[in-house]
């Protein structure tokens, strides 16, 4: 979710006092005021209730309250809610490896597609000229990655039963794929209308995502056609470009895929019939208290039927929707670093001539820990024999050298 509020993270005793107030009366994504009506209409049932009570005209004074039927509305709504809240979390692991896959596609073109390569039969000219267009070909590549999140993005704001109805959005998110493609790729994405046509007034409401996966796998193919990369790395690619789409259909499938209607009506019927009649079953034993005991319970029943509802449709612009956009920017960011990025100069922080040994680092910088994790760490590195197994099976030549020569 994208609604943020004060959790106790490290708890205390003063957690409940501090945060609870912060918690009850954020607005931002509260389901609360999607209830309101509900409940007022539940306020007024319980005045009502106490009217015919007090008029000894109450309908159901002579009734017993069904309570087995408030356990079944109890179970309908819960299983609801739990099967709303797991298709969230489905929805944002396909993002999630929507994301990881993307980044993967982009850590292959910017390391194992050789843009550098030399050639003893082909001129400096000749040379230049074909890493020059390795190079462009891998900038597309990952320039169609963005576009295709991008293009994800449009999809989900603007296709499906939560598709949003704002009309600056619709044209901002044309705008974003308008700056990701060229002219020729912008007219193929959105056809039969001119390129300079707004978003909210277009024909097309969105693009096709895997037009852009086409486009990336043509690139790759051709980088295997110039041989610039061994075939085994362009089957890994091309495996993760399938792997895109799929989750890409993932993420479709939960976005276009609503609870089924004959449940959530039943739901609705019971909660609504349960909720209302309830002032008029415990108004004897609960007098003027009534309207606050139904009311809670209006809260509750209805809000835990609003949630799942809100949970089920995640892609949409509600505050508890996952939001898209921030994920695109900061994909963009990491794949400017890998591209740029690839004629960086690492350092060698050991010395090259002695084996590796963290025995140092160990015993110094990361063998202090916090006082409350101490003992734990004592006992890990313990078991693990940490900074001793290493030395034995690779001793120090300087130290070997003067056990040697203080040996008998």
């Amino acid at each position: 979710m994208v609604v943020e509020y004060v959790a106790g993270a490290e708890g205390s005793c003063l957690s409940f006092i501090t945060q609870t107030p912060c918690v009850l009366l954020q607005c931002r994504g509260s389901a609360i005021p999607l209830v309101f009506p509900q409940i007022c209409i539940t306020v007024g049932l319980s005045v009502l209730a106490q009217y015919l009570h007090e008029s000894a005209s109450n309908p159901f004074k002579s009734m017993e309250q069904p309570v087995s039927l408030g356990i079944l509305v109890t179970f309908l709504l819960v299983f609801k809610t739990q099967n709303a809240y797991s298709q969230f979390w489905q929805a944002l692991t396909a993002l999630h490896g929507v994301l990881e896959t993307s980044r993967i596609l982009s850590l292959t073109a910017c390391t194992m597609f050789d843009w550098d390569k030399r050639e003893e039969k082909d001129t400096k000219e000749e040379q230049d000229r074909k890493n020059a267009e390795l190079r462009s070909r891998v900038r597309r590549i990952i320039r169609l990655i963005v576009l295709h999140y991008f293009v994800i993005i449009e999809y989900f704001q603007r296709g499906g039963a939560n598709s949003t109805t704002d009309v600056k959005l619709h044209d901002e998110l044309r705008e974003d794929i308008r700056n990701l493609t060229g002219a020729n790729e912008f007219v193929m994405l959105y056809p039969k209308e001119p390129a300079s046509t707004p978003g909210s007034t277009s024909n097309n409401l969105h693009a096709n995502p895997t037009q852009v996966l086409f486009w990336m796998q043509l690139a790759a193919g051709r980088v295997l056609a110039s041989g610039r990369c061994p075939p085994p790395i362009i089957n890994g690619f091309n495996m993760q470009v399938h792997n895109l789409m799929k989750e890409f259909g993932n993420m479709d499938r939960i976005d276009k895929t609503q609870f089924p209607f004959p449940y959530a009506q039943i739901v609705k019927i019971l909660v609504i019939v349960w909720v209302f009649t309830l002032p008029f079953f415990i108004v004897e034993k609960c007098g003027p208290w009534t309207s606050v005991i139904t009311t809670l319970a209006a809260l509750g029943f209805f809000g835990l039927d609003e949630v799942a509802e809100i949970l089920e449709s995640p892609f949409g612009n509600d505050p508890n929707d996952i939001l898209l956009r921030p994920h695109g920017l900061r994909l963009m960011s990491d794949l400017e670093m890998m591209y740029n990025g690839r004629d960086d100069k690492l350092d060698s922080v050991f010395d090259e001539e002695q084996p590796m040994n963290f025995s140092e680092l160990l015993e110094g910088q990361f063998g202090r820990m916090p006082s409350s994790q101490d003992s734990t760490f004592g006992k890990m590195k313990a078991s693990l024999n940490i900074g001793n197994s290493f030395d034995a099976v690779h001793p120090n030549p300087a130290v070997q050298a003067q056990a040697d020569h203080a040996a008998p």
